[in-house]
């Protein structure tokens, strides 16, 4: 059965603020339940992968958890590091990394968090990535990520580089790669795990000017 006659998106509004200088969507459901449970779970040592300008790193480590912030980006990674210093955190280690290469000890990780990260990459590399991160999940640890949906709207703008995975295809993300993927492929790449939990959610985004932008996103949380 393919997700255009599974899936039935609940909708979630969400609002662009300005949170130290850099504009960031306001924390989601899904976001709001991950705190939760990390905290509930008492998570001591949490991996951010993809961590952007920090915004999810501090949450985590204002809730006293061990973040190890990995992002791609070395301009991002100091914006991060430079908001950890204005809130005088000492407990977030950051990291100039992609997500296919984590160099860290197997099993050191209590749960690891990848937002709005693994879509952008090819499905080779994202499947090396969830094998990375499977390496460095301790048993029984938490994976939890998100990815673009194939009905999203965006989906097959841009250029074609693979099946399903597009360049430029989502407005303001000129020359960024997407992949955009479906229920079936996620249960694929995630047979590692032994549990998975799939929700969906189409986002309505509103930025400057009375503007709304659609996300339509599979979030999972996946068990080792």
């Amino acid at each position: 059965m393919s997700d255009r006659r599974e899936v039935q998106w609940t909708i979630e509004k969400l609002k662009v603020e300005k949170v130290h200088g850099d504009y960031e969507i306001e924390m989601s459901e899904f976001d709001s339940c991950l705190f939760s449970l990390f905290k509930r779970n008492n998570y001591q040592r949490v991996l951010d992968l993809g961590c952007g300008k920090g915004k999810n790193s501090l949450i985590l480590a204002k809730n006293h958890q061990r973040v190890f912030a990995v992002d791609a980006s070395l301009e991002s990674l100091e914006k991060a590091k430079d908001k950890s210093i204005q809130e005088n955190i000492g407990n977030i280690k950051f990291y100039n990394d992609s997500f296919t290469n984590l160099r860290f000890q197997d099993g050191g990780f209590d749960a690891v968090l990848c937002k709005s990260t693994l879509h952008h990459g090819t499905l080779k590399e994202i499947k090396q990535g969830i094998r990375e991160v499977y390496l460095v999940l301790k048993q029984g640890g938490c994976f939890a990520f998100d990815m673009l949906s194939k009905e999203d709207e965006s989906y097959g703008k841009g250029a074609l580089i693979e099946p399903h995975t597009f360049v430029g295809s989502r407005e303001g993300e000129k020359g960024v790669l997407h992949h955009y993927t479906d229920i079936k492929e996620l249960k694929e790449v995630l047979t590692g795990f032994s549990s998975v939990e799939i929700s969906i959610k189409l986002y309505i985004i509103s930025v400057n000017g009375g503007k709304e932008l659609t996300s339509k996103v599979y979030n999972i949380i996946a068990f080792k």
